[in-house]
């Protein structure tokens, strides 16, 4: 069908009287669907060995019996105050007689946190590098995931080793692509946990040991 410049250039400005009309909501019932939020692209995945900022908040007396369940790296244990269980807990050496608890990247800062002197010698580390595995990562939308421990749960033929804002898990462990890029699959279970729903290897903007 052909059509006159004149009708043509009317179509052309009737459709955009109509789409900000719609915009404003001039129009009950139009709706305009946002466009979606941009993420930047992960060119590089950041590593950072953390340690906790000092001084820390508070202090207090305990006893590390044992290297961390959730970080396998050196100097990070497991340690009771009290009736309380922190883990990880960070030494500066093997041989510290304090050790800094109660942190983690997210919320880590001058004043943060709790210093326990120890009443008894670190134990030996339990821990060599061929044992090592990120704690906290940071998805490239942003979203925070923290470790579980190994094998925390199986899901199907996998397990579920990071939990994830946003009620997302990480299925094994994250990886570097060999790009300098880690990626890390991560999903949506099923209510009782039992099953995936959807899953997707994601680029990975930093991780934190």
């Amino acid at each position: 069908m052909y059509w006159k410049p004149t009708t043509l250039a009317f179509l052309v400005l009737f459709a955009l009287v109509a789409l900000l009309a719609a915009q404003a909501g001039l129009y009950p019932g139009a709706s305009v669907v946002a466009a979606p939020a941009w993420v930047p692209p992960v060119e590089f995945t950041d590593v950072i060995e953390f340690f906790p900022s000092l001084p820390l908040g508070r202090q207090a007396r305990g006893d590390c019996w044992t290297s961390s369940n959730v970080l396998p790296r050196a100097n990070a244990w497991r340690c009771m105050v009290g009736n309380d269980i922190y883990d990880p807990c960070f030494s500066q050496n093997a041989n510290a007689t304090w050790v800094a608890c109660d942190v983690n990247p997210l919320n880590d800062g001058t004043g943060a946190g709790l210093q326990v002197s120890l009443v008894a010698p670190l134990t030996p580390d339990a821990w060599s590098s061929d044992t090592l595995y990120p704690w906290y990562i940071e998805m490239a939308d942003g979203a925070k995931c923290y470790s579980l421990g190994r094998d925390s749960f199986a899901v199907g033929d996998d397990w579920a080793n990071y939990a994830c804002a946003g009620a997302d898990f990480i299925l094994g462990d994250p990886a570097d692509d060999g790009s300098g890029v880690w990626l890390a699959n991560r999903a949506r279970l099923s209510p009782d946990s039992s099953a995936v729903l959807r899953s997707d290897w994601e680029p990975v903007r930093t991780v934190w040991y």
